[in-house]
């Protein structure tokens, strides 16, 4: 059966060098906001980690753009970032 998934182009994705230059990144930006766990989320430079902080990150989130309502989308973009490690 043919899903439309070229099986080839998936693993070469996976272990090519884009992959791993891309898991670098990540583990570095992980350091850099001295993440003790994941899922980590940082706000506006406050870390939010683990699942059951969900709500708090949600609340925060919630409070920014009740604040912020007025800023473009993309100046916006910038403040929330999403790390897993």
């Amino acid at each position: 059966m043919n899903i439309g998934y070229c099986c080839d182009r998936i693993l070469e994705l996976i272990y090519g060098e884009a992959a791993k230059l891309a898991a670098v990144a990540a583990l570095a930006e992980y350091e850099q906001f001295g993440c003790p766990g994941v899922p980590t989320w940082v706000v506006e430079g406050e870390r939010f980690w683990g699942k059951d902080r969900v709500d708090w990150v949600t609340e925060k989130v919630k409070q920014l753009i009740t604040a912020e309502y007025r800023i473009q989308n993309s100046e916006f973009r910038s403040k929330i970032r999403f790390l897993c490690g």
